[in-house]
């Protein structure tokens, strides 16, 4: 479940993001966020994320986050795939044996070389790596945005195949983006949506 009320966030003193939201989602249910370029949509997922701390108003989240906001965000660029796929094992899920967790990310991201420097990969697949790494396990709540649409109609399908399989299996999702008529792959419809332009 995720609550929030009166939900401001200041970046500093001078610059201050007023959502003037009152929103509240309940297990299994779907929300969009949309709106145009600057009004906050992702400085909104990012808030319920905990990305940002500096907030006033009410902000409750009951359950576990799988944040794909900004997939390659713990990755270092300068050491190889494999590298960062156990920096996601440990960071992420360190319950999951390495050996297991590597060959389940290298399958789904069709990335073959994990000696590979990871900034040599193409935006597409340093997506695909992030995307294999983070949503590796269902969480309660889900919060995405476009970037899903970085990579080939391949892996997108593949994504949003696993996305539909969490909230089938009674996720929430939170997804924000100009057009949510993009995101008509979801089977169950928007509960409700968020447009920040009002």
């Amino acid at each position: 479940m995720i609550e929030l009320k009166n939900l401001n966030f200041s970046y500093n003193k001078k610059k201050v993001f007023k959502t003037n939201v009152n929103f509240l989602l309940k297990s299994g249910q779907v929300a969009g966020v949309t709106g145009n370029n600057g009004t906050g949509k992702t400085t909104l997922l990012k808030i319920i994320a905990g990305v940002y701390k500096n907030i006033t108003g009410i902000r409750k989240i009951d359950g576990s986050v799988l944040n794909l906001i900004s997939l390659s965000g713990f990755m270092d660029l300068n050491v190889s795939v494999k590298q960062n796929i156990f920096l996601a094992n440990q960071i992420f899920f360190p319950k999951i044996n390495f050996k297991l967790f590597l060959e389940m990310v290298t399958e789904f991201s069709g990335i073959k070389d994990t000696n590979m420097i990871t900034r040599q990969l193409s935006n597409g697949y340093l997506a695909r790596l992030g995307y294999a790494c983070l949503s590796f396990e269902k969480r309660d709540i889900i919060l995405s945005d476009e970037n899903i649409f970085v990579a080939d109609q391949e892996f997108k399908k593949k994504c949003l195949d696993r996305i539909q399989g969490y909230l089938d299996q009674g996720s929430s999702l939170i997804i924000a983006g100009h057009d949510l008529d993009n995101f008509k792959f979801i089977n169950n419809k928007f509960d409700s949506i968020i447009n920040l332009n009002n």
